[in-house]
């Protein structure tokens, strides 16, 4: 299985196994899973996915600055795991978190390391689970719609205590992705 493993592979021991952090794997190294969210994770015979609302650094590609007042460019993506031959589940969370804005909040990725055979170990709120598979792959959507990006500033309002009427609506990116005054 030597096909998983990536060039330039920096190895890290735990447990007798060589283990090394996400951001080291391609592909992610320019998002940040302890502050992004989890929003779904679906599971078929022959992959794991995690839908999230992701936090993109800016060496990121589909990385623009954060609306305001949030600190992290935020896109949604998807972070699969193909070709799974084997999931673990070490614990599951029973139900979600829903946020102000009615969007689903497993919580974050606070913990995901990789071995360069195609083992993986997440963790978080939701639960924990080892996986066999190929390697991941993060899709992102390049560009956020205005309503997804009202919704956010909405909820950034209502956790700050703001009225709703503060989220300013002439500050949002309309679907063509340029601003304009109203």
């Amino acid at each position: 299985m030597s096909a998983l493993r990536p060039p330039g592979f920096a190895v890290v021991a735990v447990a007798d196994v060589a283990m090394r952090s996400y951001s080291e794997l391609p592909g992610l190294e320019d998002v940040n899973l302890e502050d992004s969210l989890v929003r779904e994770i679906v599971e078929t015979q022959n992959y794991v996915s995690f839908t999230l609302t992701v936090v993109l650094r800016p060496t990121h590609p589909c990385y623009g600055p954060p609306i305001p007042d949030e600190r992290h460019c935020f896109r949604a993506g998807t972070l699969t795991f193909p070709h799974a031959v084997a999931r673990n589940w070490t614990a599951r969370a029973a139900s979600a978190f829903v946020d102000g804005a009615g969007a689903v909040d497993w919580g974050n990725i606070d913990r995901f390391v990789a071995d360069p055979r195609g083992f993986y170990h997440l963790e978080g709120e939701w639960g924990a689970v080892d996986i066999t598979s190929g390697a991941p792959q993060l899709d992102v959507l390049a560009t956020e719609n205005a309503e997804h990006a009202q919704k956010r500033q909405e909820l950034a309002a209502w956790i700050e205590g703001r009225a709703l009427s503060d989220a300013h609506e002439h500050e949002l990116p309309h679907d063509d992705g340029h601003h304009h005054d109203h």
